[in-house]
């Protein structure tokens, strides 16, 4: 487990629950390439440790009509929901909470009430990952390539991922440009491919 926190081998909490947590918030709101990263945090919570990846952690992606905000921290583990892990989507009239045990409605309170119902706690059925499995081996068996989660779910996810790591490591405000897959700042785009030992190489396709 503990390879997470080394940078030759990935990339701490920002890439380990990041891609299971951003995913569904790009996906909810369908974007796919934040214009803007910018990340602080450091190592607060375990400073004498062996751990490269920072235990804490907050990145601000800037899309075109919204902001994404990752935190990752060490010290509390639950966020102010007193949740271990999960997202809050913030609308004008409540906010939807959402994690792997299930999803609530709270409303915000305006002039002493409520402006929307709200929703309750609905538990998860469990069943997320046995039926990924299923749709994947029903793809297979098919040749159907249209699974639940496509390859670019994923390529776009990691990719966002990585850019809070990045900005984070480079301590700048990074701009990404989506057409030409490159940021604007050099010292950010010498960070997008690893470097391999020798003699491995990542092939080129």
């Amino acid at each position: 487990y503990n390879f997470r926190w080394f940078w030759d081998y990935a990339g701490g909490k920002m890439t380990d629950w990041g891609v299971h947590l951003l995913d569904m918030a790009i996906q909810a709101m369908d974007v796919h390439h934040p214009r803007q990263v910018q990340a602080t945090g450091g190592k607060f919570v375990f400073p004498e440790d062996a751990m490269e990846t920072p235990d804490t952690l907050t990145v601000d992606y800037q899309f075109k009509d919204l902001k994404i905000v990752w935190k990752n921290d060490f010290g509390r583990q639950v966020n102010e929901h007193n949740l271990g892990h999960g997202l809050v989507f913030h609308g004008q009239h409540g906010q939807l909470i959402a994690s792997r045990s299930g999803w609530e409605v709270e409303p915000r309170i305006e002039n002493g009430g409520p402006m929307m119902e709200t929703i309750e706690h609905q538990p998860a059925t469990g069943k997320d990952l046995p039926l990924h499995v299923r749709n994947f081996l029903d793809a297979i068996k098919s040749r159907n390539l249209k699974t639940n989660c496509s390859v670019e779910i994923g390529r776009d996810v990691a990719r966002v991922a990585h850019m809070g790591n990045i900005a984070y490591r480079t301590g700048e405000t990074l701009d990404w440009n989506a057409e030409n897959q490159q940021f604007a700042q050099q010292t950010a785009n010498n960070l997008l491919l690893p470097e391999y030992r020798e003699p491995w190489e990542l092939p080129k396709i």
